[in-house]
């Protein structure tokens, strides 16, 4: 039976929800959900037997905006302060520098990374400097050949906050730099020669 859906109330609901930062209210007369037939309803026009093949409509405002803005927080934050926004590649993210203390062969060496959400997680591209072939391995260098460094083996490689992601490619920063030095990555165990 097909009902017709008001989805100027479907909207209101879900604009207050997101006002009051409830993704998921617990009144069915509050619940936005989505039969398995693909029909927008309120909870309150299911029966029990209904709302078991009913999915709840989380009611958070939409990812984009609301990670964007959440990063934009944490970059001023956490991040260097000359980080900035940057599309590269077709993503949308953060780019920031770092001179790690250990210096390179000619000296202190700027790497210039950039940060962004994949879907899974938040990857770090080297962007400068280029790296010996030798080092552009998951295993000798943590890094793949397009430039992404390997940060852990969950979240496609990355890591699941930018903070961490951060984090985690100054560290690596330092250890690349003492790696091209001494021939051996310093803080990871698995170091295997490709």
């Amino acid at each position: 039976m097909s009902q017709t859906v008001d989805l100027n109330h479907i909207r209101n609901l879900l604009l207050s929800s997101q006002r009051r930062g409830n993704a998921f209210p617990s009144a069915p007369i509050k619940q936005v959900v989505v039969t398995n037939e693909g029909q927008i309803r309120t909870g309150d026009q299911l029966s029990l037997r209904e709302r078991d093949h009913a999915s709840v409509v989380p009611q958070e405002v939409f990812a984009w905006e609301k990670r964007r803005d959440r990063e934009a927080r944490i970059v001023a934050t956490k991040l260097p302060a000359s980080t900035l926004p940057l599309a590269y590649g077709g993503a949308h993210g953060w780019t920031y520098q770092i001179v790690p203390s250990f210096p390179g062969a000619q000296g202190p060496e700027r790497f210039v990374f950039f940060l962004c959400h994949d879907g899974d997680g938040y990857q770090v591209y080297c962007l400068q400097p280029a790296l010996e072939d030798h080092w552009c391995s998951p295993h000798t260098g943590h890094i793949y050949h397009d430039g992404r460094l390997c940060l852990g083996a969950r979240f496609n490689g990355g890591a699941p906050t930018i903070e961490s992601a951060y984090a985690k490619s100054v560290v690596w920063a330092e250890g690349i730099q003492v790696a091209r030095h001494t021939g051996q990555f310093p803080f990871s165990a698995n170091n295997a020669n490709d």
